[in-house]
């Protein structure tokens, strides 16, 4: 049995905040159910592409090697249970797809 693959398009939706962000850090992340490899990414958020955020930086919890994310810029999906504070992870997507993130989030908001 596969996973359900979650489009874009789904994932701008159901996202409360959608940021550019520049991942600056790392740092190991506290174990939590065996997901000892976990790190903490710290973002400095460039641009704000959907909703409200308070602040300008942000730290989200990946399973990927930190080296690979670290000095690039991302597009960042927040849902409401991260701004609620009840997750720590979200998607990043290359900031590459920047463009294609607005196209979205205007179709969107013309709804």
């Amino acid at each position: 049995m596969s996973l359900p693959v979650v489009t874009l398009e789904e994932t701008v939706k159901e996202s409360q905040v959608i940021v550019v962000a520049t991942a600056q850090r790392s740092s190991p992340a506290p174990a939590s159910e065996g997901d000892a490899r976990d790190v903490l990414i710290q973002f400095k958020v460039k641009r704000v592409l959907k909703g409200e955020l308070k602040g300008k930086t942000i730290t989200t919890r990946t399973g990927a090697p930190a080296e690979k994310i670290v000095g690039q810029d991302w597009v960042v999906c927040l849902s409401p249970k991260y701004i609620a504070g009840k997750v720590q992870s979200a998607p990043l997507t290359s900031a590459e797809f920047e463009a294609r993130f607005k196209q979205i989030i205007a179709a969107e908001d013309k709804k």
